[in-house]
């Protein structure tokens, strides 16, 4: 079997808990890690050494050394709360880096208003950093492992449409322990239910409850500032503004890392997962499937990685965070109140926050 060609060599930043996904995704997309570090304290020695790479302590400092590559952020920390974040980035992207990510960044909607939609310029103690800037670095980063960039998903989409508007669904996201987080799971699962409701600005309301891991009980969850630092499983009832409805249940704590779908309307059920799709008629008749044996989370992202990074096939564009990481942060506010929020009410406190 021939070999694929070599990419660019890629800097990576994850915990010590992901690198076994980090060398399958790096085999699978052919890629040569030559730095690697962790954001926690005592950590860049056990992921830069697993990784065969030099290692670094800032990921900052790293980014300002590249000169072209690839950069994996697996598990970002903090990153991407800061004007000199900002500013990293952009000035790699701008060196020819190529930016992927498997937690969403930024991970808060207060830094999304504060930072990277802000209403006037930044200065960034290298000159402004303005909102068209900005908005080419969000085109720029690309969010990964999501499950409506995969082959079963992408594959579904036309048997969807004739399927028809869903009334309701059951939407399952999950991670196996250290290897995607819970924001991974929280914005993958609310970006699927934009492709599967489409038309409305936001969700009506969201009733959420999140169980940590090591718990076998719920307890309030702190205040939602940020999707960082939670794990666990959250499980959520959604109400769209015409009625119809969705359950959820997210988690980084799972047996596998896996994504199922059913939905029901007068056209009967639909099922997605990670091997392909079924419908079902009202008399349970089947109407259309395709199944596949899929590859694992690794080998997928890796894929996706190389052809992004060989520009084969149509490039789709980022995950757009606007919509999802306000819906995640409400659940997270619903699962802190013990009642059911609106994401009109995470809204409104990030126009609050001061730039």
């Amino acid at each position: 079997m021939q070999s694929l060609p070599r990419n660019p060599p890629v800097c990576v930043w994850a915990e010590p808990s992901q690198v076994a996904l980090v060398r399958e995704i790096a085999d699978a997309a052919s890629l040569d890690p030559v730095a690697a570090g962790c954001w926690a304290n005592g950590q860049t020695g056990a992921v830069a050494g697993a990784l065969d790479a030099a290692p670094a302590t800032d990921l900052r400092a790293m980014l300002a050394s590249m000169q072209g590559g690839a950069l994996l952020i697996a598990s970002a920390g903090d990153f991407g709360s800061r004007p000199e974040d900002l500013r990293a980035l952009v000035q790699a992207w701008q060196r020819g880096v190529r930016l992927f990510c498997l937690d969403p960044i930024p991970q808060s909607v207060f830094d999304l208003a504060r930072l990277w939609r802000p209403q006037d310029d930044l200065d960034l103690d290298g000159g402004p950093l303005s909102m068209a800037r900005i908005a080419g670095l969000e085109r720029a980063m690309r969010l990964l492992a999501m499950p409506t960039r995969t082959p079963a998903f992408v594959e579904s989409v036309e048997t969807l449409l004739a399927f028809g508007t869903p009334r309701s669904a059951v939407v399952r996201v999950h991670a196996s322990p250290g290897r995607l987080s819970l924001a991974s799971r929280l914005v993958g699962g609310f970006d699927l239910l934009d492709h599967l409701f489409p038309g409305f600005e936001h969700v009506a309301w969201i009733d959420a409850c999140r169980v940590q891991r090591g718990h076998s009980t719920g307890r309030a969850s702190a205040p939602p500032d940020s999707l960082r630092a939670i794990d666990g499983d959250l499980a959520a009832i959604v109400r769209f503004p015409d009625g119809r409805a969705a359950t959820m249940h997210l988690s980084d704590s799972a047996p596998t890392d896996a994504f199922s779908v059913e939905l029901l309307s007068s056209q009967g059920l639909f099922r997605i997962d990670d091997s392909g799709h079924e419908w079902l008629a009202p008399d349970g008749t089947v109407r259309s499937a395709a199944r596949a044996q899929p590859p694992s989370v690794g080998v997928r992202i890796g894929l996706e990685i190389a052809r992004l990074l060989r520009a084969a096939g149509p490039d789709t564009g980022p995950v757009p965070l606007d919509r999802s990481l306000v819906a995640a942060q409400t659940a997270l506010l619903s699962a802190h109140t013990g009642h059911p929020e609106s994401p009109s009410t995470m809204i409104e406190m990030a126009r609050r926050v001061e730039p």
